[in-house]
């Protein structure tokens, strides 16, 4: 997954912040405000995102354990004798 490089980021840009927060003027705080704020809400979309992925996974999963019960009970409501 790609968010390990953007936590990467994102810990290296608060760390920027907390060395720079006396040195630097206010502008330059709000950039990286803006950055942040921005890093986190796409991480937090990766993740739903991640989490939509397995849950929709675990669905095709538990419909796969229960195909062999579903072709039987179809081929008995049919007539059908294939098994």
């Amino acid at each position: 997954m790609c968010s390990k490089p953007l936590n990467n980021v994102l810990q290296s840009l608060y760390e920027i912040k907390a060395t720079m927060r006396n040195a630097t003027n206010a502008s330059v705080i709000s950039r990286l405000d803006e950055a942040i704020f921005l890093l986190e809400h796409s991480l937090d979309d990766l993740r739903k995102e991640s989490k939509g992925r397995q849950l929709a996974l675990e669905a095709i999963g538990a419909l796969l354990e229960k195909l062999p019960a579903i072709i039987a009970i179809v081929q008995l409501l049919t007539g059908d004798p294939k098994k």
